[in-house]
């Protein structure tokens, strides 16, 4: 991205941006093929697509949903490995004291934890807690420590809070030679205190229950016929023995599941209340909404190209249109206040608005406005144009367009 300064420098100018907060996260993209090279490989696939390569796109948004900064992995390349560098480029590039970095708790391992340390960084990341040691377990599920509430009008507990202090170590890593795989060793290189913010709230423990009622009713079915084992998203709740003997729904773990319907946790090392962390965390769905935009209106995927070269040139080039997009979002909410603006209806607006030369009488040329007033020409007003009417010469269609040709645009239909 360092070739292209102005795609990091105009949305920062325009929108007044000061990055304070990294948000981040990781997503695969695959293609219709096995042959291997820098970029593609078989690794593991955000869209279970197991016998396609792929690569990994690892992506930093700030807190107004722009994109700043992204970078393209190799297919194999664990999510793990991809945050710290990409987060110590962005602190390079824009001389960042300190910065925030906001991430799932799919890339919350230690080593991440210490790396960003180590950088300069803050964090605030959602923890995996359910397989932590006996007595934090006990400090998250005892229900008389909770610190803060927010009720609903008649009273009604809506969610709750808790701070934990929690010391965090870091392990030795060691290889298996047999697997290749790296584990944790006992021997401990460093320890670093850190704030275990857990929440609970009654709606998320509803939708938690909801949630495994349906992968239990899955995981029946997948009982009676061996071929709907392979789904990950009940394949955890069923035994399947190692010598003889048929599958078996696994009552106890779906029972000690139950204890968890409802809490979440978030870990950090600012010294911050509980509702300032989960302020900060809440807006990392916004990158979740900048891969679906990417991948379904802007088109990234399916990938139809082969070699590393435009392999980088179709991301760059597709990176280039989200920053756009986001960015030309962003303005709308902020110009047009509380009118209801989406991607879907933004995008659909840019589609529909098309002017046709009309060729009845040649002597006179004019451009017919084949659109309603409405969304597009707001847009244009943001945007510093100017609105069409029904009918427009093609010297005023220059101009309310600011269009750079001096030729007539009627020779060129």
């Amino acid at each position: 991205m360092s070739n292209f300064p102005l795609i990091r420098e105009e949305p920062q100018k325009r929108t007044k941006r000061t990055v304070t907060a990294a948000f981040y996260d990781v997503t695969t993209y695959s293609f219709e093929s096995r042959s291997v090279s820098e970029y593609k490989d078989f690794g593991l696939s955000k869209d279970h697509k197991v016998n396609e390569v792929q690569v990994v796109l690892g992506l930093v948004m700030d807190e107004n949903g722009i994109p700043i900064d992204y970078e393209l992995f190799a297919g194999n390349t664990s999510e793990f490995e991809t945050m710290v560098p990409l987060i110590k480029k962005i602190k390079n590039t824009y001389h960042l004291k300190q910065l925030i970095v906001v991430a799932d708790r799919g890339l919350n391992c230690a080593e991440n934890l210490f790396a960003l340390k180590e950088i300069g960084c803050d964090f605030v990341i959602a923890q995996k807690f359910k397989n932590s040691a006996a007595e934090i377990k006990a400090q998250i599920l005892d229900p008389d420590n909770w610190e803060e509430f927010i009720c609903k009008d008649d009273g009604e507990v809506k969610c709750q809070y808790k701070t934990l202090n929690v010391t965090q170590e870091l392990h030795e890593r060691k290889e298996s030679p047999t697997t290749h795989r790296r584990y944790p060793g006992p021997k401990v290189l460093g320890t670093m205190e850190l704030n275990w913010i857990v929440s609970y709230s009654p709606a998320r423990a509803a939708k938690d229950k909801a949630d495994r009622d349906r992968a239990i009713e899955k995981a029946k079915k997948a009982v009676d016929d061996p071929n709907r084992l392979r789904s990950c998203g009940y394949k955890s709740l069923i035994t399947i023995p190692k010598g003889t003997g048929s599958p078996r729904i696994n009552w106890d773990k779906i029972k000690e599941q139950t204890k968890w319907d409802g809490y979440y946790v978030i870990c950090t090392n600012l010294e911050i209340s509980p509702h300032e962390a989960t302020s900060i965390y809440r807006k990392l769905w916004q990158i979740e909404d900048c891969f679906r935009v990417s991948k379904t209106h802007l088109e990234t995927r399916p990938c139809f190209v082969w070699t590393d070269p435009h392999i980088y040139g179709h991301f760059l080039s597709c990176f280039i249109s989200l920053v756009i997009e986001k960015y030309m979002l962003f303005m709308l909410k902020r110009e047009l206040g509380k009118e209801e603006i989406t991607h879907d209806k933004m995008l659909e607006s840019i589609k529909t608005a098309s002017v046709v030369y009309d060729d009845i009488n040649p002597q006179v040329p004019l451009y017919l406005r084949l659109y309603e007033a409405g969304l597009f020409d707001r847009m244009s007003t943001v945007f510093g144009l100017d609105a069409l009417n029904r009918v427009e010469t093609p010297s005023s269609l220059r101009r309310k367009l600011h269009l750079p040709i001096a030729k007539t645009l009627a020779t060129q239909t």
